[in-house]
């Protein structure tokens, strides 16, 4: 699911004509590409999808997912031989989900002390994604297409995560609007 249309950035860039179609889906699909993977990276899921994780439940009584938001957890299962069924299916009430922060707490005791001995299957991300999230990959594909065919600039590299990120540093709007997605530390 694309988080801003080719629609959306002629209309926030005021272009009406269609000649420069090809040039902005290039760059908006890659400036999207970019924000997700890095949201990813940082975490933060921006769509909504099913995650089935494996996680160490080193006798701690907390569990921290992967990514975040959490909409919902689907099932917990805890096994010292990896066996994930419904025998070793984790009863909701015996855990508690803390979902802006992807945390697992379980009730009343601790996490089997083993590795790779929790499987958890949930649904992260966001039902829809955040309209700073939009306006933020409008804007800096907006400043990309400008950029295009000026010095220093190749619209070849506009998937190299490296030169977006030197160039999100150009366009402070777009920096503060994405920030949250791929700048985000959680402090344990």
């Amino acid at each position: 699911m694309a988080i801003a249309t080719l629609a959306d950035l002629k209309t926030h860039m005021g272009i009406t004509a269609s000649d420069q179609d090809a040039k902005l889906t290039v760059i908006l699909s890659g400036v999207e590409r970019w924000l997700k993977d890095a949201a990813k990276a940082a975490g933060i899921a921006l769509e909504k999808e099913t995650v089935t994780e494996d996680l160490d439940g080193e006798g701690a009584g907390r569990l921290f997912l992967r990514y975040r938001p959490v909409i919902s957890v689907t099932t917990v299962y805890e096994s010292d031989s990896q066996v994930f069924d419904a025998t070793t299916e984790v009863a909701a009430a015996d855990f508690r989900l803390y979902k802006e922060i992807g945390m697992l707490k379980r009730e009343n005791g601790a996490w089997l002390d083993e590795a790779q001995g929790v499987r958890v299957i949930y649904e992260a991300g966001y039902a829809t994604p955040p309209e700073t999230a939009k306006l933020g990959i409008l804007v800096f594909a907006a400043y990309l297409a400008g950029q295009a065919g000026k010095e220093g600039f190749s619209q070849e590299r506009l998937g190299d995560y490296a030169y977006a990120l030197r160039a999100l540093e150009e366009v402070p709007a777009a920096k503060e609007l994405l920030a949250p997605y791929i700048n985000r530390l959680v402090i344990l």
